[in-house]
């Protein structure tokens, strides 16, 4: 007979918790310049140290692995902030990490245009410099 495997419903005062630790963390790692153990987050917290490893383990909540992710909603709050006070390197950032935004541009010819092209620097080379004003046109 298999175990089938059950998951653990979610508390009430999870979010609630998780706000806390993840406020607890972000000081410790300021102060402290790494990432806080679990007893140092146990206190700031105010909770078990086997709730936080809760929150760690099942939760995803796992800044140790890379202790400067936590920062990253204070990152984005404060670009947003800049961004919406005007700031236009705040703004292109933003649109560029939020909106997948780039400064490339494309350029679409069609091989009417490339030929002209061509046959104006070709004329304009010949000519000793200077590119006719408009392509000649056939039958004139």
């Amino acid at each position: 007979m298999s175990r089938k495997s059950h998951k653990r419903p979610i508390r009430v005062d999870w979010h609630q918790n998780h706000d806390r630790l993840s406020r607890a963390y972000l000081d410790l790692v300021k102060e402290h310049g790494r990432a806080p153990t679990i007893a140092q987050l146990s206190e700031a917290a105010n909770l078990s140290a086997a709730a936080v490893k809760r929150h760690m383990k099942y939760l995803k909540f796992t800044p140790t692995k890379h202790p400067a992710r936590v920062l990253t909603d204070s990152v984005i709050i404060g670009l947003a902030s800049k961004a919406a006070a005007g700031d236009s390197a705040a703004a292109k950032l933003w649109f560029q990490v939020m909106e997948g935004w780039s400064e490339k541009t494309r350029t679409e010819m069609s091989i009417t245009d490339v030929d002209e092209a061509i046959e104006s620097e070709l004329a304009r080379l010949a000519g000793g410099g200077e590119a006719p004003s408009a392509p000649a046109t056939p039958g004139t």
